[in-house]
């Protein structure tokens, strides 16, 4: 590694005790640095696995939806078409009605049941035996297709079927005249345990959950792991996720304090854009930071036993120190132990997992790097040395235009990513984050760097 910078900071002659507090200050603010990335990488990475869970299980409800409306405009031509079957009498007409019924239930397996309303809310014809007079003109679905003229498909909450004694969820198509006046209406019950089936396909984890709600009222609809009591519940007007879809949000992702259970967790939802729901998916903090609590461990293991090797290593340099203007040999001794330090310094950065580097402000050299800067960008330890960032970023042309896009770093993290170009002319797209620092009263730019080209692949 380049030794320039560590020299001008373990310089025997400067070296004091400030410098000891000085170097364990850097060791514990990198590891800080280190320590926060990866917990804002823990969620990053959450929320990409809740984006992609939730956008599988919206177009697979949707899907469900889209096939369920099918079957509603299938079962409303054969009630219109009925008036071509004048020959047949009022019982007749039912079994016709239901054999129809049937058969198209027997061709998507999510419908259980297909019933047509009159005007009034009566079940008129049904695919099931129809053995007392149900009429539905109290149900909220079936009211809303009735007060309102322009809508023409109608969801209910969860219910109990009339005909089935089952919770399902009910989606009703609505038949008007000329003028917009109700006809009637057919309705398909989705039996309950479809949508759960699906929410149950994905893997959320430990105390991770997938749910269905409205997204008119938040009422829920379906929740996995399922939760009986919590079924046709609101969300309080106040909670983060009620808030955002209120505001007019189709998707987005947070991290938030769940209202039913208190647990936190990471989200992300999507509200559909043909149907009044909105999907959920959300992983547990237990979950998606088990990885995070495991490398901080590491991490405060590394930063202790240095301190403390750090701490010994002064009390031997504070002896040597008094009696180096005595004798030039103890003055080498001094300083060989000096160097030992460098190296244990060093060396914390090469035990970092991503390409940690430290960069001259003014020249763009790199004066610091960990190993896996190194072996990212495959030049040998005699190259490293007289590389600077104009070197392997595609995009910069001189030290100039390095300086323009760092103008806006001080004290706050940034991100961006870049092209990096390794010795052999390959290209990857690196995820870069990055900080100014300041030591001995010059700043410089300390930067943690990822490879990303695969998951940009995926």
């Amino acid at each position: 590694m380049n030794n320039r910078f560590f020299n001008k900071i373990f310089n025997i002659k400067n070296f004091t005790y400030s410098w000891f507090i000085f170097s364990i200050i850097i060791v514990i603010i990198i590891a800080l640095f280190q320590v926060y990335f990866e917990y804002k990488k823990a969620i990053k990475d959450a929320i990409t696995i809740t984006n992609n869970l939730t956008t599988i299980l919206t177009k697979k409800l949707e899907n469900d939806f889209d096939q369920a409306n099918n079957i509603l405009k299938l079962a409303e031509d054969i009630v219109k078409n009925l008036s071509n079957e004048k020959k047949l009498n009022s019982e007749e007409k039912q079994e016709f009605i239901a054999s129809k019924f049937n058969f198209l239930i027997n061709n998507f397996k999510n419908i259980n049941v297909i019933n047509y309303l009159d005007k009034d809310g009566n079940i008129i014809y049904s695919s099931n035996p129809l053995h007392n007079k149900i009429n539905l003109s109290d149900r909220r679905h079936f009211l809303e297709l009735k007060n309102n003229k322009d809508l023409m498909l109608s969801f209910s909450d969860v219910i109990v079927s009339r005909t089935t004694n089952k919770n399902s969820l009910s989606q009703l198509l609505a038949i008007r005249d000329t003028k917009k006046e109700l006809i009637g209406a057919i309705s398909i019950l989705i039996d309950l345990e479809t949508i759960n089936s699906v929410l149950s396909s994905i893997d959320t984890g430990k105390k991770g959950v997938a749910l269905l709600r409205r997204s008119d009222d938040t009422t829920l609809i379906s929740k996995y792991p399922i939760n009986e009591s919590e079924i046709n519940k609101q969300l309080p007007s106040n909670n983060d996720i009620s808030v955002r879809i209120r505001a007019g949000e189709k998707t987005s992702s947070l991290e938030y304090i769940a209202s039913t259970d208190n647990e936190k967790r990471v989200a992300s939802f999507i509200v559909m854009d043909k149907y009044p729901f909105y999907v959920q998916v959300a992983l547990s903090q237990e979950e998606y930071l088990k990885q995070w609590k495991r490398n901080l461990i590491i991490v405060s293991i590394l930063v202790f036993l240095f301190i403390l090797s750090a701490f010994l290593f002064f009390l031997g340099v504070r002896k040597n120190y008094l009696k180096e203007q005595l004798s030039i040999n103890k003055q080498k001794e001094l300083m060989n132990q000096i160097l030992k330090e460098k190296i244990k310094y060093e060396t914390l950065l090469k035990l970092s997992s991503d390409a940690v580097f430290v960069v001259d402000i003014d020249t763009s050299e790199i004066l610091e790097y960990s190993h896996q800067t190194q072996k990212n960008l495959a030049y040998n330890d005699i190259e490293m040395k007289t590389l600077t960032i104009v070197d392997i970023d595609v995009d910069l042309k001189n030290v100039e235009e390095f300086k323009e896009i760092i103008s806006n770093i001080n004290s706050e993290i940034i991100s961006l990513q870049r092209v990096h170009q390794r010795k052999d002319g390959s290209f990857y797209n690196a995820s870069i984050t990055a900080v100014k620092i300041e030591i001995d009263g010059k700043d410089y730019i300390y930067a943690s760097t990822r490879d990303i080209t695969e998951k940009i692949k995926i």
